[in-house]
């Protein structure tokens, strides 16, 4: 199997500010960790464990304190749907922004919009600003925008895909399920295990902040069911 991302002795220190004080909490220590090529890789744990700061380190949005992450493939990541956004612009003109910062060219970026306001359902507020847009419009944009340019990257899925409604969430999932063919290889952040047991073959259970279980994944939501 060879590895699209490998962590190695990675360390990640967050620092909580109480106004002058500062707090030093160490969310991993030491981790070591290799997703594959066409791994569909579950990250199951309680709130607060790390999950999400785990995906952002193997995105490159974070960066470790200690250890490295190397990226051997290229990977779209959902995480925080505003991030980035500039909220003057119309919805068309962040979608395009996006794209062409994920390699697209003009023109093909151009082409890329119907489809994404087709699969968004943002009709004619594709074309407003978007700081007249609600939370789940912004999601909507967003996710579609990634989702779509997806290609034959991986992608790296926090639970929930923001302030979407769960009929789009399910959208959505049906839509990575269409393309796991092409899908390099995928990892998801839930605690619900319907769809952990539909989209995921191996589970990664994490228990304050360390790598408690690394494998399949009935195995590890028995794990982790029984360590609570």
């Amino acid at each position: 199997m060879s590895s699209a991302i490998e962590l190695r002795d990675v360390t990640f220190v967050r620092r909580l500010h109480h106004g002058r004080d500062v707090r030093l909490l160490t969310i991993f220590q030491n981790l070591n960790l290799d997703i594959g090529v066409r791994d569909r890789v579950a990250l199951i744990g309680a709130n607060g464990v790390g999950k999400s700061t785990l995906l952002r380190l193997m995105a490159g949005v974070l960066m470790p304190d200690r250890g490295k992450v190397v990226r051997r493939s290229p990977a779209r990541v959902i995480l925080e749907p505003a991030v980035g956004l500039e909220p003057a612009l119309s919805g068309r003109d962040n979608a395009h922004t996006i794209l062409r910062l994920q390699g697209f060219s003009r023109a093909e970026a151009n082409l890329k919009l119907d489809e994404i306001n087709e699969f968004s359902e943002l009709g004619e507020f594709l074309d407003e600003p978007v700081k007249t847009y609600s939370t789940g419009m912004i999601s909507r944009l967003v996710v579609s925008t990634q989702l779509l340019s997806i290609g034959e990257s991986g992608l790296l899925l926090d639970e929930g895909i923001g302030a979407a409604d769960s009929r789009f969430q399910a959208k959505v999932m049906t839509e990575i399920e269409r393309r796991f063919e092409t899908l390099r290889f995928l990892v998801l952040a839930s605690h619900d295990t319907e769809s952990l047991l539909r989209y995921c073959t191996r589970g990664i259970v994490l228990q304050l902040g360390r790598l408690a279980f690394d494998g399949y994944i009935n195995e590890a939501l028995e794990f982790y069911r029984t360590s609570q």
